[in-house]
């Protein structure tokens, strides 16, 4: 496989994965037709976590294949590899409830099951985190080339302000979600 070519193929492979976490634990917690149905219902908040987290993997493997991967970038997909997960599972959450009483989790089934949305919520931001932070590092170090239209174009904006303007706009957001599941709306 090409260098170039690399980032797209990996991305794509560990979206499909992340699509394939889903559907495995939901099939094995309740049905694969419960895996269906629960896929359509919340289908704009599951895709839009595994395209986040494919453009996450693909632009790992893009920085890494210019040689410079630092901490940073290690972490930032640490963190999104396990807060996605996380999602996915939150998702499946009150499926769980059959089965963690039996090994002594309900209350933790339950409290994923009420929170799912602010789980999956959380997943989708730190992946538009993470993303943008990549594309930070791509920017900084000039790790791409002019040629590359799509690349150029992303890094012509304002980075920063985009990392501000989602933290803040999570910061007020999350807490209203919250709120509102809490108070049963």
């Amino acid at each position: 496989m090409r260098a170039k070519n690399k980032p797209l193929v990996y991305g794509i492979l560990s979206g499909i994965a992340l699509l394939m976490f889903y559907f495995l634990l939901m099939t094995i917690t309740s049905s694969y037709s419960n895996a269906v149905e629960q896929f359509i219902e919340m289908w704009y908040l599951l895709i839009i976590l595994i395209i986040g987290f494919g453009v996450q993997i693909g632009l790992y493997t893009y920085i890494k294949n210019w040689h410079y991967i630092n901490n940073d970038v290690k972490a930032s997909v640490a963190t999104s590899t396990g807060i996605s997960t996380t999602s996915m599972v939150a998702c499946c959450a009150h499926h769980l409830t059959d089965v963690l009483p039996v090994i002594g989790f309900s209350a933790a089934a339950l409290f994923l099951s009420k929170y799912q949305t602010v789980f999956i919520f959380f997943g989708v931001i730190s992946n538009i985190i993470g993303i943008l932070l990549m594309l930070r590092v791509i920017k900084r170090k000039r790790l791409f080339s002019e040629d590359n239209k799509h690349l150029s174009f992303i890094l012509r904006y304002n980075l920063n302000f985009a990392l501000k303007s989602v933290i803040i706009l999570s910061v007020i957001i999350l807490p209203l979600l919250v709120y509102k599941l809490y108070k049963g709306g």
